[in-house]
C-alpha cells in the first residue's frame, strides 16, 4: 500500500470503491509521487534524462496499478492494463520514429511481452500456460538482443549515459532469463516464473528512521498446487559489481561474479546475454554447458 511511503497523500481508503477508475488514477499518482521523491533526492531528474524518466515511471506505475491496486477481474483492472499497454506502445513508437534504443524503449517492449503473463496471475490467481512462458522466453531474448546490438555500436560521448542505462536494464534481463531458462528446462511446467519487480518494489524511498527498505529487481513467483495462492519466495537485487551493500532480509544480491565461470577472469552479465542470444540462433553443447553452469551457480546463491 502506497500510504506507508507517502504521508501527505491518503490513497488506501479509495481502494474500497470497486469498479471505479479513479482508484487506478489515485494509485498511479501515488506511484509517480514515490518515484519523483526518490529521483529528486538522488538528483536523477536532470534535463538529459527527465523526459525518459517521466514516461518510464508512467508505464511502470500503470502496470503496477493494474496488477496490484485494482480489484482482480474487474473492468477497472482491464482498462488499466489497457492504459499500460498504450503507454508502452507509445514509447516503442517514439523510439522507432527517432531510430533510438533507450532503457525506456526496451522496458516498453518488455512490458508488452509481460502483460500476457501478468493478466492471469493478477486477475485470476493462475499462472500463465507453459507454452506462453516458453514463447515469452524467446521474445525476451530478442528484446535483450536489441540492447546488445545497440551497445556494440560506436557511440559519441553524448550517448554515454544512455548506454549505461541500457546496460543496466539488460543486465537485469540476463538474471531473469537465466532463471526462466532454468524453469523451462529443469522444472518443465508453469509453477515457477521469474518476473521484473513492480515499481514500488524496485524504487522505494528510505524509511522514516533513515534506514534503507527492501527493494529488488527480479521476483520469482511460484504456485505449487492448483488451489494454492501465488507466492513470491525469491526477491533478487541485480548488482553491476560485487561491492558489498547492506543486505536486506529476504532480498538476495546477485552480481556478475556470482555467475562467472571458473576459467573467466571477470564476470559479465552482457557475456551471459551474448550466450543466451547465441543459443537462441545457433544452439550448441558448448553454449548449453556454459549456461547450465552459470545457472547452477545462480540457483545455489538463491539457496
Amino acid at each position: 500500500m502506497f500510504t506507508k511511503h507517502i504521508s501527505d497523500r491518503p490513497v488506501g481508503y479509495q481502494f474500497e470503491r470497486e469498479g471505479d477508475i479513479s482508484v487506478a488514477i489515485c494509485a498511479f499518482v501515488a506511484a509517480t509521487d514515490v518515484y519523483a521523491k526518490i529521483s529528486l533526492a538522488n538528483n536523477m531528474l536532470n534535463p538529459s534524462v527527465a523526459t525518459y524518466a517521466s514516461r518510464e515511471v508512467g508505464m511502470m506505475a500503470l502496470l503496477e496499478t493494474a496488477c496490484i491496486h485494482t480489484r482482480p477481474g474487474t473492468t477497472e483492472q482491464k482498462r488499466t492494463f489497457g492504459l499500460a499497454r498504450n503507454a508502452a506502445d507509445r514509447e516503442v513508437n517514439i523510439a522507432t520514429e527517432n531510430n533510438r534504443v533507450t532503457r525506456s524503449s526496451l522496458m516498453a517492449r518488455q512490458i508488452l511481452l509481460d502483460i500476457p503473463l501478468l493478466k492471469p496471475i493478477y486477475a485470476h490467481n493462475v499462472m500463465p500456460e507453459f507454452e506462453i512462458i516458453e514463447k515469452h522466453f524467446s521474445d525476451t531474448v530478442l528484446n535483450a538482443d536489441i540492447g546488445l546490438s545497440y551497445l556494440s555500436q560506436r557511440n559519441t560521448s553524448t550517448e554515454d549515459k544512455n548506454r549505461t542505462f541500457v546496460a543496466g536494464y539488460i543486465s537485469e534481463l540476463a538474471v531473469r532469463l537465466l532463471l526462466q531458462r532454468y524453469a523451462i528446462l529443469n522444472i518443465g511446467d508453469n509453477s515457477w516464473l521469474p518476473l521484473s519487480a513492480q515499481l514500488t518494489e524496485d524504487c522505494t524511498p528510505n524509511n522514516e528512521d533513515g534506514t534503507k527498505p527492501e527493494k529488488w529487481d527480479v521476483s520469482v513467483l511460484t504456485k505449487l498446487e492448483p488451489k494454492s495462492s501465488i507466492k513470491k519466495p525469491y526477491k533478487i537485487q541485480v548488482k553491476s559489481n560485487d561491492r558489498p551493500i547492506p543486505a536486506c532480509e529476504e532480498v538476495i544480491n546477485i552480481s556478475p561474479e556470482d555467475i562467472r565461470l571458473n576459467r573467466e577472469r571477470n564476470g559479465s552479465f552482457l557475456r551471459v546475454l551474448d550466450e543466451l542470444v547465441d543459443e537462441y540462433y545457433s544452439p550448441s553443447r558448448h553454449l548449453a554447458s556454459n549456461l547450465d553452469m552459470r545457472t547452477e551457480k545462480l540457483i545455489d546463491k538463491l539457496g
